[in-house]
């Protein structure tokens, strides 16, 4: 298992995103890869995961997560789509 997901999955209740993304910060530089393994699962969150998961790691403010600014706005755009009816609730048209 991956180390931010099992802290994601061990976390308290109450813990706030900025909470984990700041213990993920600080574990980019204790690892022996620099972050990457980290760095790669908080854009899979943002990409692919749930909503909860997508909050911590939008807190993460260590490094840039993505290359470029299309990739990260694409990502971006494909999160607010995939969560707006979670958090908004359906559209109606």
């Amino acid at each position: 298992m991956n180390i931010a997901d099992f802290i994601f999955e061990r976390r308290a209740p109450g813990a706030k995103p900025e909470w984990l993304a700041e213990i993920f910060e600080r574990l980019v530089w204790l690892l022996d890869d620099n972050g990457a393994e980290i760095h790669a699962r908080m854009r899979q969150w943002i990409e692919n995961g749930d909503l909860e998961r997508a909050r911590v790691a939008l807190a993460f403010t260590e490094v840039y997560l993505y290359q470029t600014r299309p990739e990260m706005m694409t990502a971006f755009d494909a999160l607010a789509s995939r969560t707006s009816d979670s958090v908004m609730g359906p559209t109606a048209e």
